[in-house]
């Protein structure tokens, strides 16, 4: 009989979990990359339907990572990314969900064929249990398409 309440005992906090759910909307400006040097660049955008995309990553005993392998540059609007250790170990200082995010970018602009994401709104649920978490990064926004930059 103790056995058995062990085993319930362990299976119910293995089984266990809680979830998250945080809802971003960054406030930043699209700038071209070279208009910081050049002020007098103009780009000529076409604002399109609304697009969306989503990417999962598990992680496993706090250092096993299993996810996305395509990902899009640039999608962190934070504070420039910390080059140091963590980043050398796969996290990132400043925002540790730069990566799934940058994966679920890449999938809808993939998937839309679109140059940007023009207001994208990124929400993330992460389901944490004992031995492993689950996080899943949704992208929606509306589709850009870069027709030229003068």
């Amino acid at each position: 009989m103790k056995k058995l309440l062990l085993i319930m005992a362990a299976a119910t906090l293995l089984l266990h979990g809680c979830s998250t759910t945080h809802l971003q909307q960054p406030s930043t400006s699209f700038i071209p990359p070279r208009a910081v040097e050049s002020p007098n660049l103009k780009a000529d955008i076409t604002v399109g339907q609304k697009i969306s995309g989503t990417a999962s990553s598990t992680q496993v005993l706090w250092f096993f990572k299993f996810g996305p392998n395509k990902f899009a540059d640039g999608v962190n609007f934070s504070a420039a990314e910390n080059r140091s250790l963590s980043s050398f170990f796969g996290f990132s200082a400043v925002d540790p969900f730069a990566s799934i995010k940058a994966a679920a970018a890449y999938q809808a602009t993939s998937a839309s064929k679109s140059d940007i994401i023009v207001a994208p709104r990124y929400m993330l649920e992460i389901k944490n249990y004992f031995i492993f978490n689950k996080t899943t990064a949704t992208v929606v926004g509306y589709k850009g398409t870069i027709n030229s930059i003068k």
